[in-house]
């Protein structure tokens, strides 16, 4: 119990005992146990072990169900609670009113755990599942006086709560694809499985996901780069800072241009530009986070000394920039601006010689694929204008770093600059994370036009 609601259990509870009948005694127990590590759930948000986890000792275990959905840790002892709760997730279907029906009743299969609870009523006291081992499980069943038929059922219940943790936790962890139980050319193709192996889904997808403000502000800021870099481009392209040759230089991935190229398209909504932005405001959160020593997933792509040195510089420039907010002296937020730009040519000017997943581009693209709430990976269909939001703003922050070149006297045009750079890394053809995202993406666009969907057909009067 909390500490606020110890003094009215010992007056009710324990009102007998000759050693706290008076409210004097009774507040000499509470001020000895207030000076131990009490948890005030009214004071602070408590920490719940995570289902894999052992019981905690000294707590008792119960029998409940969990939630269906893979998304909510939601536990209950009683069947009627848990029906009550999964009226608030749209995502599992729900019954129609009256008599059950065949092929119209869903029947909800709760999954049995153990669970545990640290406080008996109001905050705090949701329970949360854990996994006992057998002996404890063994020894409980033991200890506890049940009939026959009901020692039975405990021990086919807990083997089946059992089972059921252990196929939960495998199939929730990533498997290498070079023995599949089906074909799958996608993922034969991608090879993400082999590169993620080992952990689970939803250590993956946090890697490269978008930052939080609160708890990364670092990583916020380089987000706020990244979109102020995109909008100087795209201004950049409007005043034809680049005239309409070196765009549709910049829109092909072929050595040499064509009649029929077109320049690059810049006129989209703002949700797609915003979805753009936010691919390459992941991709620099991921190759941050992956380099941190704490990190629990460690993939085993790496980075190049000129990567390190770009990503160095962010880092530092983000920190003052977090620290002296309101109080800068110098255009810090320019300087963090170059550095960031610097690292994604950086990351996209990198020979791949070796081990395709050296490079941190390629290595995003595998987490990018990853669905965690599916516990799956995402099919082609879903997954190519990711791949095209990719391409789009490569191309943009290319013909940014060409502009900004020829503005500081390091190139005459910033058509010198841009063919360099296309020649290097944003074609077909060379060894680059470029080439690979439009390999994949032509492979993912002809998977989505061979392979038959669910469609829909409306009439019409006419």
């Amino acid at each position: 119990m909390s500490p606020s609601h110890l003094l009215a259990h010992l007056a009710k509870k324990h009102g007998h005992d000759y050693r706290i009948k008076t409210q004097i005694q009774r507040q000499q127990i509470l001020e000895e146990m207030l000076k131990k590590p009490w948890i005030d759930p009214q004071k602070q948000s408590l920490q719940f072990p995570l289902s894999t986890s052992a019981p905690i000792p000294y707590l008792p275990i119960f029998q409940g169900y969990q939630c269906p959905s893979t998304t909510c840790p939601y536990v209950a002892v009683a069947k009627e609670t848990m029906r009550i709760h999964i009226l608030k997730h749209p995502e599992i279907p729900k019954n129609p009113r009256g008599p059950p029906r065949a092929f119209t009743h869903h029947i909800h299969i709760y999954p049995r755990v153990h669970c545990q609870r640290f406080f008996l009523s109001r905050v705090g006291s949701q329970y949360f599942a854990v996994t006992p081992s057998l002996s404890l499980i063994n020894q409980e069943l033991q200890t506890t006086p049940l009939s026959r038929a009901n020692r039975i059922e405990a021990e086919v219940n807990t083997a089946l709560a059992q089972s059921e943790a252990i196929i939960d936790t495998a199939s929730n962890m990533i498997q290498s694809h070079r023995a599949p139980t089906e074909a799958s050319p996608w993922l034969e193709m991608t090879r993400w499985g082999d590169y993620l192996c080992g952990y689970s889904f939803q250590q993956v997808a946090l890697l490269g996901a978008r930052p939080d403000p609160l708890q990364e502000p670092l990583l916020a800021e380089f987000a706020s780069s990244v979109s102020r870099i995109i909008q100087q481009a795209h201004q950049s392209i409007q005043e034809d800072k680049i005239n309409v040759f070196d765009q549709v230089q910049i829109n092909s991935f072929l050595q040499h241009r064509r009649a029929w190229d077109r320049p690059l398209f810049i006129q989209l909504k703002k949700a797609t530009y915003r979805s753009y932005e936010h691919l390459w405001q992941r991709l620099l959160s991921f190759v941050h986070r992956s380099t941190q020593p704490e990190q629990p997933v460690q993939l085993r792509h790496r980075l190049t000394p000129r990567q390190l040195q770009h990503l160095d510089e962010m880092v530092e420039y983000g920190i003052e920039v977090l620290a002296y907010q309101g109080q800068i002296t110098r255009p810090l937020p320019t300087v963090i601006r170059g550095s960031t730009l610097a690292e994604a040519q950086a990351l996209l000017d990198q020979a791949c010689l070796r081990d395709l997943y050296e490079s941190a581009v390629v290595g995003f693209l595998a987490v990018l694929g990853v669905d965690a709430e599916k516990r799956t990976f995402r099919d082609a269909y879903s997954y190519t204008p990711s791949l095209s939001g990719l391409v789009k703003m490569a191309q943009m922050l290319v013909v940014q770093e060409a502009i900004i070149q020829a503005d500081e006297d390091q190139v005459e045009h910033p058509a010198d600059a841009l063919d360099e750079m296309r020649e290097r890394f944003l074609i077909h053809g060379t060894r680059s994370p470029f080439a690979w995202i439009t390999r994949l993406r032509t492979y993912g666009k002809k998977i989505q036009n061979t392979t038959t969907s669910l469609g829909y057909i409306y009439w019409s009067e006419d």
